[in-house]
């Protein structure tokens, strides 16, 4: 229960987070800025999540198969960047939102019904 407990909190600040990057910033807006941005908090929010499943043994396959979509989806995405900078690939970007997005809500339901 008290494992439970802290991770709620730790949700609703993923939750913040995501809703944060969806609504108010773009990957063009990110890039733009020093450090990143938004690119970052993705990476660093999908880090939290695998040290989270890895911490309370809930990496499974599904989350195995969608850790491998979201990093596909970052890495075709950085690579764009890296070799057109002027060409917008929002789509790459908000696919891996949502992908990290989706394996953030399954957790978080695994976790509050005790799954």
């Amino acid at each position: 229960m008290m494992m439970q407990g802290i991770l709620i909190s730790v949700f609703v600040d993923v939750l913040l987070t995501l809703g944060l990057l969806f609504w108010l910033t773009t990957p063009d807006d990110a890039a733009a800025r020093p450090g990143g941005g938004s690119r970052l908090e993705l990476g660093l929010l999908f880090y939290v999540l695998v040290a989270f499943l890895l911490i309370t043994r809930h990496a499974d396959l599904l989350f195995l198969l969608l850790a491998w979509v979201f990093v596909v989806l970052r890495l075709l995405d950085a690579g764009g960047h890296v070799i057109n900078v002027n060409v917008p690939r929002r789509g790459l970007w908000l696919a891996s939102a949502i992908v990290l997005a989706v394996m953030w809500i399954i957790f978080a339901v695994e976790i509050l019904l005790v799954i």
